[in-house]
């Protein structure tokens, strides 16, 4: 399910995988009218990987 996020939203999703397992994503949206501003909507961490930093990492991609 969460891989078709990325599918749709490819320029603004980041996927975390570990051992080929998806683990995380964060995905947002740039503003059409001004392309400064950027918009979290969903960031999500499997729970049994949550306070490893994954979250914060993907936040740190863009």
């Amino acid at each position: 399910m969460y891989l078709n996020f990325y599918r749709l939203f490819r320029d603004t999703c980041l996927v975390a995988v570990n051992d080929g397992e998806v683990v995380g994503f964060a995905l947002g949206m740039i503003d059409q009218t001004s392309t400064s501003h950027a918009y979290l909507n969903y960031l999500f961490v499997k729970e049994n990987y949550r306070k490893t930093g994954i979250g914060k990492r993907l936040l740190e991609q863009r």
